[in-house]
């Protein structure tokens, strides 16, 4: 295809599409699945957004990228 761009199998288009990132195999940017990085950080810190990039007023699932604004949580909250 295009020299560095991942390729995907059918299924793992069609898991991607459908929000299953569990199902396609992770290698380098193919398979990152945002709501695990969201949940981890959410461990440490309270979440107060998650919108998209660049088109924030998409769901998060139509753009490039997501922004993830949180708060330090205090100790006694982990």
């Amino acid at each position: 295809m295009l020299g560095d761009v991942e390729s995907y199998t059918v299924a793992e288009f069609i898991n991607a599409t459908l929000g299953k990132m569990h199902k396609v195999k992770r290698d380098e940017h193919k398979g990152f699945d945002y709501d695990l990085l969201i949940e981890d950080i959410s461990k440490y810190f309270e979440i107060h957004r998650v919108s998209g990039i660049p088109f924030g007023l998409l769901p998060t699932f139509l753009n490039f990228g997501v922004g993830i604004i949180g708060k330090t949580r205090n100790p006694e909250q982990s």
